[in-house]
């Protein structure tokens, strides 16, 4: 399950819910919590603290998930058990959340609930909500239980995790300059593709360029990307490095039309001061506050609780588990083992607007 969502969103992918923390992560605390249970209700895999968990509502969400996700893989006995262990796993820790908000008097309301279903049937427009989870074989009692979770993992991240949280710009610094080869960006440029059948129009586009270059006239057609000068083709490259920035170079006939390149800025590299990319920062340090805050959560919680799993689940919990304390171990390892070379970009959990080059396209029918 990618960490970004502990739960799937019952809209099925048109709003991700907040909440950015892996259940897996501590599936192990939460065995070493709970014992077998070969007396459970009828139809129950699991019960918190005397709540059960239904197994048609962990098919309901592994169904609510294979939705959202929108492919349909083969299905192999070990998926299915490493889906079915998700799913469990996640519900457990959703009724956990739901006990320490009633505790708190924050419950998620009837009316909060009802509000939202409408906002969701709203989204819909053409399609009728029951049509569409009826097509998706989803039953509306089920999906209406998932989405009360759904929203409980919010209110339980932004009224119990989030208030604690706090940030300082000694940490942001500190985080700056212990991943400072992932904020490096290589020379780059914002270089423009500049085509037309007519040469003239060309001729007295370059004269204004790169002014006005976003009123592209009828007949021309111009893209524009940010780009490192080493990504052109090597004759392309020779010609580009001539063109002083905020020019076009030559004009060239290929093929019946007339080409040119344009050359709106170029970049120094460097490594990005840590102001620059404040906001991943921030984001990042959040990201692992909020994992931390929701383990010791999780560890108090699971001390008092009483966690009865069905015993064909056990096994599948404990090499989920396994596994996950493997990931993280390597994802604990010293960023310097992780950190890009220089002149390359960001790794992919950066923020690559922020940390990275931007991209724009500009253009015109032909």
């Amino acid at each position: 399950m990618p960490h970004s969502a502990i739960l799937p969103d019952p809209r099925n992918g048109r709003r991700r819910p907040p909440l950015r923390l892996c259940c897996l992560l501590l599936l192990s605390c939460l065995l070493a919590a709970s014992c077998v249970e070969s007396s459970l209700p009828d139809g129950a895999v699991a019960s918190v603290n005397g709540k059960t968990i239904t197994l048609r509502l962990v098919q309901a969400l592994m169904d609510s998930r294979s939705v959202d996700m929108g492919s349909l893989e083969a299905s192999t006995p070990e998926r299915m058990k490493n889906q079915y262990g998700e799913a469990l796993g996640t519900l457990i820790i959703a009724c956990l959340a739901e006990e320490e908000l009633a505790e708190r008097g924050q419950s998620v309301s009837e009316e909060t609930v009802r509000r939202e279903e409408q906002i969701i049937r709203e989204d819909y427009e053409d399609e009728d909500l029951n049509a569409y989870l009826e097509r998706e074989a989803l039953d509306y009692e089920d999906w209406q239980r998932l989405l009360r979770v759904h929203l409980t993992m919010q209110a339980f991240e932004r009224q119990v995790l989030l208030p604690g949280i706090r940030i300082s710009v000694d940490e942001v610094r500190a985080y700056h300059a212990a991943n400072v080869e992932r904020f490096r960006v290589p020379e780059h440029m914002m270089l423009c593709f500049l085509a037309a059948e007519d040469k003239a129009q060309l001729e007295g586009y370059c004269r204004r360029f790169p002014t006005g270059r976003e009123n592209v006239p009828d007949g021309m057609r111009v893209q524009c990307l940010d780009m490192e000068e080493s990504e052109l083709p090597q004759p392309e490259r020779k010609e580009v490095a001539a063109i002083g920035e905020g020019k076009c170079g030559k004009i060239r006939e290929v093929d019946g039309s007339f080409r040119a390149f344009g050359v709106v800025v170029r970049h120094e590299g460097g490594v990005q001061p840590a102001a620059a990319v404040y906001p991943f920062i921030e984001g990042a340090l959040r990201e692992q506050k909020l994992r931390a805050a929701f383990g010791e959560w999780l560890e108090r919680r699971l001390a008092h609780a009483d966690i009865r799993v069905a015993p064909a689940l056990r096994t599948v919990l404990e090499d989920m588990a396994r596994r996950s304390r493997e990931r993280e171990a390597r994802k604990a390892a010293p960023a310097t083992e992780h950190a890009a070379p220089a002149g390359k970009k960001p790794a992919p959990e950066a923020d690559e607007d922020a940390a990275g080059k931007k991209t724009e396209t500009r253009g015109a029918a032909s």
